[in-house]
């Protein structure tokens, strides 16, 4: 069954947005102007959501892209990633594990989820127990090799999905083990969420001209540039 709300993520290639953008701000800030008019609100980076007081369907969210394309004909040429997302109801992490608050149980057992942080870099140098000079930097890797372990594949910067469906207790026992093994994690994050997912379209393909098609869900992490950590404390 088709979840209610899309997550559009995409990315531009900045020498084709040097050559073709015509806009007179930058064109990051029309296209996110742009979808905040259209009842999808920005996350970080280039991540969008629809907002949760609405049935974001396929249609609308492909149709959505259209009325983009057609204000600006620079963004056909200049992406160069681009995916739909299905996503359902989300869940505080942070509040979750201060409050030890009780989940209500959702409807749908047969989704994965998604985990999305952010932890304070002063909090996290603060907190991280160690005598070597910036091996706090390590945490973002003692953090993925545990979520690894536990089901979970990372995607990008600080987020990870679940490899299959997996109920929204068992997601948060899994955080729950996180802080109990590290303190330093909920001592330093300043948010984070669990969602639920669905299927994954290739908005590329769409974008590019041919109709959007269903993306399988990677089983291992994906090799994206991430920030250069070291010092990283051994995992036993």
């Amino acid at each position: 069954m088709e979840l209610d709300r899309k997550a559009f993520h995409f990315d531009l290639d900045n020498e084709s947005v040097e050559r073709f953008y015509t806009g007179k701000r930058n064109a990051w800030s029309d296209i996110q102007d742009f979808l905040e008019s259209h009842s999808f609100e920005k996350l970080q980076y280039s991540g969008y959501e629809s907002a949760e007081n609405i049935v974001m369907s396929y249609q609308r969210a492909y149709g959505t892209i259209d009325e983009m394309m057609d204000k600006f004909p620079w963004f056909q040429k200049c992406v160069k990633a681009a995916t739909f997302t299905e996503i359902g109801e989300s869940y505080d992490v942070k509040e979750f594990l201060e409050k030890g608050m009780q989940l209500s149980p959702s409807s749908r057992h047969d989704t994965r989820k998604e985990l999305h942080f952010d932890l304070g870099t002063a909090a996290l140098s603060e907190n991280y127990s160690s005598i070597r000079p910036n091996a706090w930097r390590g945490a973002w890797t003692l953090i993925r090799i545990f979520m690894e372990r536990n089901g979970f594949i990372h995607t990008q910067y600080s987020g990870y999905e679940s490899k299959a469906a997996m109920p929204i207790d068992k997601a948060m026992a899994v955080m729950e083990e996180l802080q109990q093994r590290y303190p330093w994690f909920k001592d330093s994050l300043l948010a984070a969420s669990l969602t639920e997912v669905g299927e994954r379209h290739d908005a590329l393909s769409y974008i590019k001209g041919s109709s959007g098609t269903i993306v399988p869900v990677p089983t291992h992490s994906l090799e994206l540039e991430e920030p250069d950590f070291f010092g990283s404390e051994s995992v036993i």
